[in-house]
């Protein structure tokens, strides 16, 4: 199987009423595909845009998104959430 190993994955969650998102995993490489792969499985929707990754994969699990990058989360929320329709 082929793997991109300078692929980023940052896996998020929100829960309403909550201060922001936050990050679940984030990984490069092989964690990255494991991570689409676990998505996958679970029916979690997957949302490519790798600039976004690239920055968000530098913050560690259970820190909320930084304000900076509130408005690009909250278009790919809504977006995941189309597609959910």
């Amino acid at each position: 199987m082929y793997r991109r190993l300078d692929r980023k994955a940052v896996a998020l969650r929100y829960e309403p009423g909550s201060y922001a998102p936050y990050v679940v995993s984030r990984g490069s490489g092989y964690q990255a595909e494991r991570i689409l792969e676990l998505a996958r499985t679970h029916k979690i929707p997957l949302f490519n845009d790798d600039y976004l990754a690239t920055a968000l994969s530098q913050l560690d699990p259970g820190v909320f998104i930084p304000q900076l990058y509130w408005e690009l989360v909250a278009r790919v929320l809504l977006a995941i959430k189309e597609m959910k329709k």
